[in-house]
């Protein structure tokens, strides 16, 4: 026998689930998840270090991160296509 408890917490439940997949869908539409995907993929915001080649990742920084961005030599925030995001091991 089902109690009148029930429906509600199930209710509540499915519409917690519909709020969550509105955000993701609203921000999909709205252009902010691109910029928390650039935000996440910039290498200081994983804990690394930018340098300009392979072989300056030494000592505690070995670890390369092939998809992580380095700002430009002008410190803005527009990334430079050579430089090579060096992780902690």
């Amino acid at each position: 026998m089902k109690k009148k408890g029930d429906l509600s917490i199930n209710l509540i439940i499915t519409a917690a689930i519909a709020m969550v997949v509105l955000i993701v869908i609203v921000l999909i539409f709205t252009g902010k998840i691109g910029t928390f995907r650039q935000n996440t993929s910039r290498c200081e915001a994983s804990g690394g270090t930018c340098v300009d080649t392979v072989l300056q990742c030494q000592g505690q920084f070995e670890k390369t991160f092939p998809g992580g961005s380095c700002p430009g030599d002008d410190g803005k925030d527009n990334t430079r296509d050579d430089g090579v995001c060096c992780l902690s091991t």
